[in-house]
């Protein structure tokens, strides 16, 4: 069933997500819709009512969640309407519109959080707007999205890690949110659980259970994705990622090795001017003047050797031509 985003009558009762989680074939299944309906399709109904329900790969509802780093979820998703609900009719329709554009465009990804928030919020206004108290409908609009706010607005990648801290430092964690769980068939399985309000608990539960299973959130170190991980050990997600780090293992170990050749040659030179220099200043031949020719030819020798270095590593000199003037500088003491 396809939800339509503008000014319609409100959907009776509420909702909701439900989640199911099948830990032994590493399958999620989510459902988004009305509470009565979705009963019946996990009853078996396959009536087309419910506007949401796609099966993924384990873990897919906490490793693909978006950040709303700019904030557009409140800026073009909520103010719209809350300016809306403060405004005469003639403003209201360009309000409108461009919330219910903002939601339409979050629906395409195809992300169950950003569906499930999407119809809250267009919901949430449309019975709000029905109430004739302009500010009590705004309040009222308000409170039911504060809902809803904390888990689009404040999850970082690092607290997937620790969802009992999100859900504590949550401005939410004050009020009394929950979550049911449901057996439609009378078993133990399929175990639902049930999101009437803000979807942290639906995170904490979920990632409670992978936990019991021994599954922990990674980040992949050489593509950046989440990965489930039968132990904290793993870094990696694929066997594409370890070729991928072995190759630039290889090639850190190729740089280095040339950097270390050349980077050698430049300061065993650097110390045998030093030597050579040493030994003349405890000689009594060496006239003053030979001296300071000496150590100022020495600096010239630093300063261009540093020069040449830089252009090895951006690649526009090969070690080897470094090498090879380093051998021809040698002798540049001895004519002095």
């Amino acid at each position: 069933m396809k939800y339509t985003f503008n000014r319609h009558d409100p959907i009776p009762g509420s909702i909701v997500l439900v989640l199911i989680l099948d830990i032994k074939r590493k399958k999620e299944r989510i459902l988004i819709g009305s509470e009565n309906y979705i009963e019946l399709r996990l009853r078996g109904s396959e009536e087309d009512n419910i506007f949401y329900d796609r099966t993924a790969p384990l873990g897919s509802l906490l490793m693909n969640f978006h950040q709303d780093t700019e904030r557009a979820w409140n800026e073009y998703g909520f103010m719209p309407f809350w300016d809306a609900l403060h405004s005469n009719r003639w403003k209201q329709p360009e309000l409108e519109k461009k919330g219910f554009d903002f939601l339409r465009s979050r629906v395409e990804n195809g992300y169950p959080l950003d569906f499930y928030a999407t119809l809250r919020i267009s919901e949430g206004y449309l019975k709000a707007r029905l109430i004739r108290d302009r500010n009590r409908a705004a309040d009222i609009f308000n409170m039911e999205m504060s809902e809803i706010k904390d888990g689009l607005m404040d999850w970082t990648d690092e607290r997937i890690k620790t969802p009992k801290k999100f859900y504590e430092d949550s401005s939410l964690s004050k009020k009394a949110i929950k979550i049911d769980l449901w057996y439609p068939t009378g078993t133990p399985e399929p175990e639902c659980v049930i999101a009437h309000d803000s979807i942290l608990p639906v995170i904490n539960f979920y990632h409670s259970r992978l936990l019991s299973a021994g599954l922990n959130i990674r980040k992949c170190k050489v593509c950046g994705k989440y990965f489930l991980a039968e132990s904290l050990k793993y870094e990696l997600c694929s066997e594409k990622c370890r070729k991928e780090q072995g190759k630039i293992k290889k090639r850190e170990f190729d740089a280095r090795a040339v950097e270390n050749s050349y980077d050698r040659t430049y300061k065993n030179e650097c110390q045998r001017w030093r030597n050579i220099i040493h030994r003349a200043e405890k000689s009594a031949d060496t006239s003053p003047e030979t001296l300071s020719k000496m150590k100022s030819a020495f600096e010239d020798f630093k300063s261009e050797a540093l020069k040449r270095k830089t252009a090895v590593k951006k690649g526009r000199f090969s070690s080897k031509e470094f090498e090879d003037w380093i051998l021809v500088q040698s002798s540049r003491l001895y004519e002095i």
